[in-house]
């Protein structure tokens, strides 16, 4: 049973933070400098439609695409703090595997997890602005894993179990149980949450797994 991140991961998931965190940044320039050559539009209507275009981004005006520019670099700076933290996080817990600080790896373990949240509610408003403001930059993100899930309905809660990771979480509500998952892996596996997808199986309580 997986009680706490990293597992056998531990060695790695610090390093594979940072290394994604230069990856995004080099990606965060690229989509800016795109932007800048996809978005001639200068507040008149364009005549027919582009392979990329949109009716809506025909009619946006030069202030409105000011606006989304800035706030798509002010969301860029936050998810890289974001994942500075994440790498110094996980950097902190990797120092504390084989200790007796339970404690502090638990509360290191809640701060992870929260950051990957922070990570990923980011990741859904930068790419809600690309497909707005500027799609010809927004290239569709598949998740890079998918991982089975079990979920079953036990006492007023509902267990969710991850065969892949040897890992069990539970939430309140059936609603919840996809990105509870999903959030779960990212944290034990050293992902971004967009880069996962699950599928959800209905587990009968006493049955075999």
């Amino acid at each position: 049973m997986a009680e706490y991140v990293l597992g056998a991961r531990d060695a790695v998931t610090a390093r594979a933070v940072s290394e994604e965190t230069r990856a995004i940044r080099n990606d965060n320039d690229q989509d800016l400098k795109r932007e800048e050559i996809g978005c001639p539009v200068q507040g008149s209507e364009v005549q027919g439609f582009s392979p990329h275009g949109s009716a809506v981004l025909a009619f946006t005006q030069p202030a409105e695409l000011r606006q989304a520019r800035y706030f798509k670099t002010l969301l860029h700076a936050q998810r890289a703090q974001v994942q500075d933290e994440l790498a110094w996080h996980c950097s902190r817990l990797v120092g504390l595997k084989g200790s007796n600080a339970r404690g502090c790896m638990r509360h290191l373990t809640q701060q992870i997890t929260e950051k990957r949240r922070e990570e990923y509610e980011l990741d859904c408003l930068i790419e809600a602005l690309r497909q707005r403001f500027f799609p010809s930059a927004a290239t569709p993100r598949k998740p890079a894993r998918c991982f089975d899930v079990e979920v079953t309905y036990r006492r007023g809660s509902w267990t969710i179990h991850i065969p892949d990771i040897d890992a069990t979480t539970k939430v309140c509500q059936r609603d919840q149980t996809e990105l509870a998952a999903r959030v779960y892996i990212a944290v034990n596996v050293g992902m971004p949450i967009r880069e996962i997808a699950v599928r959800l199986r209905d587990h009968e309580r006493g049955s075999g797994r």
